[in-house]
């Protein structure tokens, strides 16, 4: 059972709820009285049941199932040679779960999925450590004795360490250290960073009193609030798992912060196996918006043995997981949502192969990653284009992006570029009346497009390109469609030339839809004269002369605009005109 330190405080102020809504469900693990101490984003967890020392010790992953370990798991993390793995520390050795003993003589702390290492040592003093290059360094102090309480506590994938030092003012300050400077962040304990270099601690080593978050990149930290709490994990976009405390009730309190907001997850959860379940606290959170928790049965008014649990996202609350469309067509990269409701999250699950992100052969459906979490659909397009379905609605807003992509997204309608956006920016189409002009309709616009999706580093398995949007009604009907960027890039090599002319002309004319990927450019369900004539506006490579000849005898059979390319190739010799065209 978790020991839980007391103390006074003020009751945490916890963001009001309007109503019981369901944004998460959780999923029960089969072991009595058993807490957990993480989750990876493939869905494996870690975690223990009883009091030390008679502690025993598992993993569960969605695959096998539960496993008993032999000894005490250091964390779960996610390998780029496997999935889901997880250490064990046994005494002064640390055991991958695939590649055996990983280093000896060290009280080691944490671990990433690089092969980085903290430890402690003699005295005991702070190291970190890189198996692959069989090296480890000491972390500069703070300028204080060293103290058996303190040390690194975490280890980011981009090896940033965070923990707790003693300062020469004698007192316990938090710290964060990368590429051999060590930055004291003040009186706190440091508790856990993700890649970013933000560290989350608390204000206190021993009740839970509140807590901050500190970036490395702008120098600046924020509260995270005072009163009964304590953060206990970040992942990397920076929502933070957080361990509440109500001293008024006596009870536990599973919370969560994002952008400035807290907020009681049990208000929130659904699902399980028996009524009565009371979400006490969260321990952990994944990449993917997944926390790992515990909580109890109440049966007859008698609370029972701790449970572990998963909490998951409802489908459509997150842009992990997403609304997919009522209807959708791999192989063309279109799909159409009926009745889609006001602030839900909506994707096109998978990207067609034509996508520069899907990793296959030009013009052939997309398929999930063999990798994949059930039921999550992998892979983005380069863009995506939204247009309604239903009359007299529009696109009012997008109220949020998800997390997952490496840059800002553009939106463009029309051809006009409103912006760069990244999570947390929405977009309110009235707000740019002036430039849309009469594209505006009662508030909103009819289609819409989004170009520069990509997935960020080491997330592509898991990325799923999603938006949360409102409409000028309270539902509606509407198309999403995958392209690429650069209007006539079919096969998405970046660059438009013969090989995406091959692709249009082989369904031209068909009656079939044949999707942004077989050159249907202006995605109104047929390949004709008027993708044809986009395409040639966008040609940017050079053609050998037989080439051309085919691009010419072509255009001479297509009613205009597309007959314009055989002069537009003449008057250019082999190299055709070069001129970008992004929305």
């Amino acid at each position: 059972m978790r020991q839980v330190i007391c103390g006074l405080g003020a009751v945490l102020a916890v963001a009001p709820v309007a109503e019981a809504v369901t944004k998460y469900r959780y999923t029960e693990l089969p072991i009595a009285d058993a807490e957990l101490r993480g989750i990876s984003n493939n869905g494996m967890t870690i975690g223990y049941v009883g009091l030390s020392p008679s502690r025993r010790y598992f993993r569960t992953d969605g695959v096998s199932g539960l496993h008993w370990l032999a000894y005490e798991p250091l964390q779960v993390v996610d390998d780029s040679f496997e999935k889901s793995a997880f250490w064990i520390r046994t005494w002064n050795q640390v055991h991958h779960s695939r590649l055996g003993v990983y280093h000896n003589g060290y009280a080691f702390k944490a671990v990433n999925s690089n092969g980085e290492f903290t430890a402690v040592h003699g005295g005991p003093v702070a190291y970190l450590g890189d198996g692959a290059a069989a090296k480890i360094h000491q972390i500069p102090t703070l300028g204080g004795v060293t103290h058996g309480n303190y040390g690194p506590a975490a280890i980011s994938e981009a090896g940033h360490v965070a923990g707790t030092l003693w300062a020469a003012d004698g007192q316990a300050h938090a710290f964060v250290y990368h590429n051999g400077v060590t930055t004291d962040l003040g009186l706190g304990v440091g508790l856990d960073v993700n890649e970013s270099g933000q560290v989350i601690g608390s204000n206190h080593e021993g009740f839970p009193n509140g807590g901050w978050l500190y970036d490395s990149r702008t120098k600046t930290t924020r509260s995270l609030g005072t009163g009964q709490f304590r953060p206990t994990d970040i992942n990397r976009w920076g929502q933070v798992a957080v361990f509440g405390y109500d001293f008024s009730v006596g009870g536990l309190r599973p919370l969560y912060w994002e952008r400035g907001r807290m907020s009681n997850l049990a208000a929130h959860v659904a699902g399980g196996n028996v009524p009565g379940f009371d979400l006490s606290s969260v321990t952990g959170i994944n990449d993917r918006g997944q926390f790992s928790g515990f909580g109890y049965h109440t049966v007859n008014g008698q609370r029972g043995d701790v449970r572990a649990v998963i909490l998951t996202p409802a489908t459509g609350t997150s842009g992990f997981f997403p609304l997919t469309p009522n209807n959708a067509d791999a192989a063309t990269g279109a799909g159409r949502f009926t009745a889609a409701a006001n602030g839900t999250w909506f994707a096109l699950a998978g990207a067609a192969v034509g996508s520069p992100h899907s990793g296959g052969p030009a013009g052939q459906p997309a398929s999930l990653a063999p990798s994949a979490p059930a039921g999550h659909a992998t892979g983005t397009a380069e863009a995506y284009h939204y247009r309604l379905a239903s009359d007299g609605s529009a696109f009012r807003s997008i109220d949020d992006i998800a997390y997952g992509f490496a840059d800002p997204v553009s939106v463009w309608v029309g051809g006009l570029l409103l912006g760069t956006f990244e999570p947390g920016q929405p977009l309110r189409f009235a707000d740019h009346a002036t430039l849309l002009g009469d594209r505006l309709i009662g508030g909103g616009v009819r289609e819409f497009t989004v170009t520069g999706v990509t997935p960020a580093d080491r997330f592509e398995d898991y990325a799923t390109f999603a938006l949360q949007l409102t409409f000028t009604t309270p539902t509606a009907d509407f198309d999403v469609f995958a392209r690429n960027s650069l209007t006539g890039d079919a096969d998405g090599d970046g660059k438009v030339g013969y090989s995406d002319f091959a692709l249009l002309r082989n369904g031209f004319g068909g009656d079939a839809a044949a999707g942004w990927y077989g050159g249907d450019f202006d995605l109104d369900g047929l390949v004709g004269a008027a993708d044809f004539g986009l395409l040639q506006r966008s040609f940017n490579m050079a053609m050998t002369s037989t080439q051309l000849a085919e691009v010419n005898a072509f255009a001479a059979s297509v009613p205009e605009p597309g007959g314009a390319v055989a002069a537009l190739a003449a008057a250019s010799g082999l190299i055709v005109r070069r001129r970008r065209s992004r929305a």
